[in-house]
């Protein structure tokens, strides 16, 4: 795996793909975050411009953890903060890196309340 932009990059590595990459890595449940990321398409952003949520071609970024994603998205009927199955941005990812370990991640936690 090699550093791009600082970031272990999975493109470099043994995977063809970012989508084979993705698809590969972001089920593992091993408490490492990952980020994923997809691409603007300009043209399709300015055919949708203006159609608020439905705006389509928009550039998205999200973590994986435990082969789930956190993220703020609208997919699968959402408004904000979400988290969806690794699965269902396999065909959105672009670029996809490790950013390192969450010890404990996958432990039960505490609500916090404020």
């Amino acid at each position: 795996m090699a550093q791009k932009n600082g970031f272990n990059d999975y493109g470099s590595s043994r995977f063809v793909t970012a989508e084979d990459a993705y698809s590969t890595m972001a089920g593992s449940v091993d408490d490492r975050v990952r980020i994923g990321f997809r691409k603007t398409d300009l043209e399709l952003k300015r055919q949708t411009s203006g159609s608020g949520s439905g705006q389509k071609g928009v550039g998205h970024v999200w973590l994986t953890i435990n082969g789930k994603t956190y993220e703020s998205t609208t997919k699968a009927g959402n408004n904000g903060p979400a988290s969806l199955p690794f699965s269902a941005r396999t065909k959105d990812v672009d670029a996809y890196y490790l950013l390192g370990r969450a010890p404990g991640f996958g432990l039960k936690s505490r609500s916090i309340t404020l």
